[in-house]
């Protein structure tokens, strides 16, 4: 007979990992979109491609956001599958 062994550490670790990863993701594309706009206000200030510049700006701003909803949503579905596991331990032992 085989056993499934899961490791409560293991998804612990998983949504630490997966929140640095995310911080720093987050802090890149921060920088970013405020190197795009000093270029937009400051440097290219008509234009199609100051548009564009803009229009792109904008989209990065909504990965950002993204990005946080994913990863709480991942953490969320983590925590939850560790509860039901602990849960189905507690029926066996």
């Amino acid at each position: 007979m085989a056993y499934l062994m899961i490791r409560d550490e293991e998804f612990s670790d998983y949504i630490m990992s997966l929140g640095s990863i995310n911080d720093a993701l987050s802090e890149k594309l921060s920088r970013i979109e405020e190197c795009l706009e000093g270029v937009y206000k400051n440097g290219i200030t008509s234009g199609d491609f100051h548009s564009n510049l803009c229009a792109f700006t904008e989209k990065l701003h909504g990965i950002d956001g993204q990005l946080d909803y994913l990863y709480s949503t991942t953490k969320g579905l983590s925590e939850e599958y560790i509860t039901k596991i602990d849960e189905i331990d507690g029926t066996l032992y």
